[in-house]
């Protein structure tokens, strides 16, 4: 059994205009952004500090570690996404259980 202690740092849902970048760049704390309709891209580096690239979809969303270096690119099908920023004491605990991982930062959905 895993208690969560972490807070919220900020929450948001966003309508992209076509074609918005936001990078290089590293975060301080955890950041998932969940897709809700149209498509975009992640830039991260892995572990060992190469840089991935993965497609991401309606329905799926990415983890950021911090100071983890990434780009994410909305294209002209990206419309709306939201994302959570986080940290806490266990935070790394509770991500432990999960699929997501620097090495593989993409959510998919299993409904």
């Amino acid at each position: 059994k895993i208690l969560l202690i972490c807070a919220c740092i900020s929450l948001d849902t966003n309508s992209v205009i076509p074609v918005i970048l936001f990078g290089p760049a590293t975060r301080n704390h955890y950041l998932f952004h969940y897709i809700l309709s149209g498509t975009g891209t992640l830039m991260a580096d892995n572990s060992k500090g190469e840089t991935g690239t993965y497609s991401v979809k309606s329905g799926q969303g990415f983890m950021i570690f911090p100071g983890q270096i990434n780009t994410y690119i909305a294209d002209e099908q990206l419309r709306e996404y939201m994302w959570i920023e986080f940290d806490g004491l266990r935070v790394k605990e509770a991500l432990s259980v999960t699929d997501l991982c620097k090495d593989a930062p993409v959510y998919h959905s299993h409904s």
